[in-house]
């Protein structure tokens, strides 16, 4: 067991991780075909996109009925080479506040007494 996750709680500590869909250029690449012909029903994805009017309210947008990469590959392969530290160190999240709760989830246990900035 690693130092990190002998920091966890208990009941996490051998959890298995959530195994998203892998993104579609993934997916392509390991079928041999374009990534406009990958269709993940595994993900609960509509092959068919939404109604017209759907389409025209959300503008230029493109892939809404697609999920995102869960693992953020991209993302996290980018500020890596940016920041010159390895992918597996990056942890991205929809800002502070979930990054936060996140560490708070997994490392502080019931009726244990931590400090919280505001």
């Amino acid at each position: 067991m690693s130092q990190v996750q002998e920091m966890l709680v208990p009941h996490l500590r051998h959890l298995n991780t959530y195994q998203g869909v892998d993104p579609m250029e993934v997916l392509a690449e390991q079928a041999g075909i374009p990534s406009d012909q990958v269709i993940r029903l595994n993900g609960n994805e509509n092959p068919y996109g939404p109604s017209p009017k759907v389409v025209k309210a959300l503008g230029s947008f493109e892939h809404y009925n697609h999920y995102p990469d869960p693992g953020q590959r991209r993302i996290r392969e980018c500020l890596s080479e940016y920041l010159n530290v390895s992918p597996e160190r990056i942890v991205c999240g929809n800002g502070s506040d979930e990054l936060i709760d996140m560490l708070l989830r997994m490392f502080v246990g019931p009726g244990e007494n931590i400090l919280v900035p505001t």
